[in-house]
């Protein structure tokens, strides 16, 4: 329960209901978040004799897992949410709710947990199932799947394309390798693949559209390609590889290389708000190479 001055008591609930018989388990869980918009917001929606505002998330969750013998456990997830989404908007310059969005995904964790040798494998697939932009507004940077905004001095128009998050992999693999090589040296080795970013490639695609035709084509087009070239929205690949030695009681140092195998696919591209300017000048990213870093910690 949440109270506050200016608005009414939020209750958020949960409810769970489990299922066990070694070696499984069985998980359903349904809950209410309900979160505040900003004091500041709801002091002027106070002053205004308005209701103050809320984001709500309603989520369902299947969680199912097994333990498979040697140390090694499997885990699957299924989620529904749906989410009465509050975020800033940079042209009123306050936040906003900004429309109902649903999604959908899943997740599966294999994984051992040894003494000396532990490791995990997961996937995890999340997809946008539809997003309605509140009335007022004609963009976010959520999804282009509902979206309006206007590009270049010729009247063209970007249109809402596909039905996908924005900033957000629909697919992802991650690994963990951690492994003892004596009481006081200890390895580890993590690793993560992005991919299927179609969401903000749908932006690209949007404004491909908005100028065909336009004596803007030409130029927008060429900044596109670039990004294209970069593989910008493409596969992210990264790497680490690290070790650390404990060298008295309370005294570990250790070294931490990055990006070790193929850096050309380690790259991070900046949240794309898609109100401000629009893609491609709304396109920034960097290329990460490989990296060494030294960390000493000391306790007392």
């Amino acid at each position: 329960m949440d109270n506050s001055t200016y608005s009414k008591n939020l209750f958020s609930p949960r409810l769970a209901l489990m299922w066990s018989e070694s070696p499984r388990s069985l998980k359903l869980i349904a809950q209410r978040s309900v979160r505040r918009n900003s004091t500041s917001h709801e002091i002027l929606e106070d002053f205004k004799g308005k209701e103050a505002s809320k984001e709500v998330l309603k989520s369902y969750e299947l969680m199912y897992s097994e333990s498979l013998g040697a140390q090694v456990d499997l885990k699957v997830n299924g989620f529904f949410n749906d989410a009465q989404v509050i975020a800033w908007d940079s042209d009123r310059e306050t936040t906003v709710f900004v429309g109902d969005l649903k999604t959908a995904g899943f997740e599966l964790e294999l994984g051992r947990q040894g003494e000396f040798f532990s490791w995990s494998l997961s996937y995890s697939f999340s997809k946008q199932v539809s997003f309605d932009l509140s009335s007022g507004l004609d963009k976010s940077g959520i999804t282009y799947s509902d979206y309006r905004q206007e590009v270049g001095d010729f009247g063209a128009v970007i249109m809402g394309e596909g039905n996908d998050l924005n900033n957000w992999p629909n697919q992802s693999f991650k690994w963990i390798v951690n492994q003892s090589l004596s009481q006081s040296v200890a390895l580890h080795f993590n690793g993560q693949l992005f991919w299927d970013q179609q969401g903000p490639k749908d932006g690209l695609i949007a404004l491909e559209r908005a100028v065909a035709g336009s004596p803007d084509e030409a130029a927008t087009m060429a900044e596109i390609e670039k990004i294209r070239e970069e593989d910008v929205y493409d596969m992210i690949f990264r790497s680490n590889l690290g070790l650390s030695v404990d060298l008295r009681e309370k005294t570990r140092a250790s070294i931490v290389f990055r990006n070790v195998f193929d850096s050309s696919r380690a790259h991070r591209f900046s949240y794309d708000t898609s109100t401000s300017k629009p893609s491609p000048h709304n396109v920034r990213f960097v290329h990460e190479e490989l990296s060494v870093s030294f960390l000493l910690d000391v306790a007392w």
